[in-house]
């Protein structure tokens, strides 16, 4: 399989016959359009068979995964990829969704052992607060070389959530948690370059009357960086049943486009070459654009 890397390209205009996916998001009720139809180059790839196996499209044969070891790159940015639009699909930073993150007062190594506190707490958590539902990710502290997670929790059955710390604290029981409030305001902390501001939920103290942005908590979880030392097999996130993944469809792009007509404008537009890195050519051009909702 070739080797492949990124590098952004100039936007680019879709042909309308195009056969696009699009992603439905249902809280924010955007539209992500993903153009991948411009393979060239005789690209190569795999297809996941199961946990263990693959098959290897050039050489036509079924062989298995490494599963020693962390995980590759190429698999923390699929995994990564798949919460963001679940993550998308399920929080807009409404007052009935919070940010928590959990440590442990002992350095905790085993990943298994640190998943099952967090069933424990959860388990306590949801008895106290029906209609909780979640979404977290398990990262490496790598100066306690201590397993830690970030999750975001949202009650579907109230419009307002909220849990003490303190309550957290006392329901986790294995070291010191940190809540805070999220938001969908875009103009809150716009002043604030965003690499910056996204270091700044990572080394910042949450409780519940500090607010961050949900799109900066959600590029947070989804950084593969922090990720590296997940073992292969091992999954890096987890939600709960009730949070659904969007609506995803492929579609002809001036029907979709007829679809949104008079109620959606585009928000942003981004083009990514994908060259091969031995001989430099671009093998494939992608291109995402996104369509916000218009407000009637």
């Amino acid at each position: 399989m070739k080797k492949i890397y990124f590098q952004d390209g100039e936007n680019y205009d879709i042909q309308k016959d195009k056969v696009v996916k699009a992603t439905k998001y249902k809280a924010s009720g955007d539209i992500e359009i993903l153009d991948t139809s411009n393979q060239k180059n005789g690209f190569d790839g795999i297809e996941k068979i199961s946990k263990y196996e693959y098959y290897d499209l050039k050489s036509n044969t079924t062989k298995l995964y490494k599963i020693s070891g962390p995980k590759s790159k190429v698999s923390l940015r699929k995994s990564m990829k798949c919460l963001e639009k679940k993550l998308k699909n399920n929080f807009l930073g409404g007052k009935n969704e919070l940010f928590v993150t959990l440590t442990t007062d002992i350095p905790i190594t085993d990943i298994e052992e640190m998943k099952y506190y967090f069933k424990v707490f959860w388990d306590k958590l949801k008895s106290l607060y029906d209609g909780l539902e979640y979404a977290y990710i398990i990262e490496m502290q790598d100066e306690r070389n201590s397993w830690h997670f970030h999750l975001l929790l949202k009650d579907m059955k109230n419009k307002i959530l909220y849990i003490p710390n303190s309550t957290i604290e006392k329901l986790w029981n294995k070291g010191h948690t940190k809540t805070s409030r999220i938001t969908n305001n875009t103009k809150k902390h716009n002043n604030i370059d965003e690499a910056e501001y996204i270091d700044s939920i990572e080394n910042s103290l949450f409780y519940v009357d500090e607010t961050f942005r949900i799109d900066k908590v959600i590029s947070y979880m989804i950084k593969t960086r922090t990720k590296q030392k997940i073992p292969k097999g091992t999954r890096c996130y987890d939600t709960s049943r009730g949070l659904k993944s969007p609506e995803i469809e492929n579609v002809i792009y001036s029907e979709i486009c007829s679809q949104m007509e008079g109620n959606y404008e585009l928000k942003k537009e981004k083009t990514l070459l994908i060259r091969n890195t031995d001989t430099k050519a671009i093998v494939n051009k992608v291109k995402k654009e996104t369509w916000k909702k218009i407000k009637q």
